[in-house]
Order: C-alpha cells, then sequence, then structure tokens
C-alpha cells in the first residue's frame, strides 16, 4: 500500500510539474506615453509610489500554454505604518492563455517590503516579493 502511495504521489509531482513549465510569470510596471496609453512593461521589483507626479500601475502577467481554463487567485502582503501586516485576498480570476493582477499605487501607501502570492486552481504556484520606494 506505501508503493502504491509513494507511485501516485509521484506522479501527482511530475504532473504538476509538467503544468507548471507551461505557465509563465512577469511581474513588474507598466509604462504610460504623456497620453497616459499603455506602451510597454518593465519587469522590476522596486516600484516607486509615483513617478513624474502620477501613481504607477504594476503587477502580475500569467501565461498559460494550454487550452485548460485555470483559477488564478492571490493574496497580497502589505505593510502598515505601525510595522505590522495585513493580507489581503485578491479577485479570483479564470483565465485561458493569458491573464494580469494589476494593482495601482496611491500616495499614502506605505514604502517597505510587500508580497505577492500567486494560486492557480487552490495551489500556491509562486510568491513575489517586491518594494515600493520613495517617489521618484
Amino acid at each position: 500500500m506505501k508503493y502504491l502511495l509513494f507511485c501516485l504521489t509521484l506522479l501527482s509531482l511530475s504532473v504538476q510539474a509538467f503544468e507548471d513549465d507551461k505557465l509563465k510569470f512577469e511581474f513588474g510596471r507598466v509604462i504610460f506615453n504623456e497620453l497616459q496609453e499603455a506602451i510597454g512593461f518593465e519587469h522590476t521589483e522596486k516600484i516607486p509610489v509615483v513617478l513624474k507626479g502620477a501613481n504607477v500601475m504594476y503587477g502580475l502577467l500569467v501565461t498559460s500554454e494550454t487550452d485548460e481554463i485555470l483559477t488564478l487567485d492571490s493574496v497580497h502582503t502589505i505593510p502598515t505604518k505601525d510595522n505590522k501586516v495585513i493580507k489581503v485576498i485578491g479577485k479570483s480570476i479564470n483565465m485561458k492563455h493569458k491573464a494580469a493582477i494589476f494593482l495601482k499605487t496611491e500616495n499614502k501607501d506605505v514604502v517597505g517590503d510587500y508580497k505577492m502570492e500567486v494560486f492557480i486552481d487552490g495551489r500556491l504556484i509562486k510568491t513575489f516579493d517586491y518594494q515600493l520606494v520613495s517617489s521618484t
């Protein structure tokens, strides 16, 4: 019985690894032109609270090579002014091929270390550590 359980566990792990290989994650900030049109994406883990007088849109792009519909969830760890952290659950997204989780900074955001945990079909897949930094 233990041998059968071990084989099933290995099979399950190999299937999960195969699925994970078909996922691409890109974290960073959206680049806008002077007309506030999105024109690009910069991969970065340091997000300014304000850039050139405007709040910054940042987040995660997820691309899947499969035709499956996947459920994308997120949990965000956010620092507070009194050196504590709070966790906020993001909205669940059904994705096929592409999805995004975007956030926008606010002037009152605390500078510090943040975290985004990414779940696919209820399973923690990836964690992104990033910083909100002083305005430039």
